[in-house]
């Protein structure tokens, strides 16, 4: 369990972040037919020399009360029709079940 000094520190930092107007860019690289998708901690080759994609800008503008907050939301696996994640990618499969435990960690008394 996080320690409620470290969960205060946290919490400041996204708050700051906020009244910033903290962001990033979302870019995509660009796969190439035979690339490996089952570890995605490892980069594939020439990696920083292929095409990318700008997807959108993330950006943190305001922080939402808790209760307006639908946790499943941010469930990973929870993807459109048509799109789907990584077949041979562990980390895809579990992240779902894995949020699900924090998830319930997080709102257990």
């Amino acid at each position: 369990m996080i320690a409620a000094k470290a969960a205060q520190a946290k919490t400041r930092a996204v708050l700051i972040a906020a009244a910033r107007g903290s962001g990033f860019d979302l870019t995509a690289i660009m796969g190439k037919t035979g690339d490996p998708t089952s570890d995605p901690t490892q980069r594939w080759d020439g990696e920083d020399n292929r095409p990318t994609t700008m997807l959108g800008k993330i950006s943190v503008e305001a922080i939402a009360p808790q209760e307006t907050c639908d946790a499943f939301s941010f469930l990973p696996g929870n993807v459109v029709d048509g799109i789907a994640g990584p077949t041979d990618d562990p980390i895809f499969a579990i992240r779902t079940p894995a949020y699900i435990v924090s998830l319930t960690r997080r709102n257990t008394p």
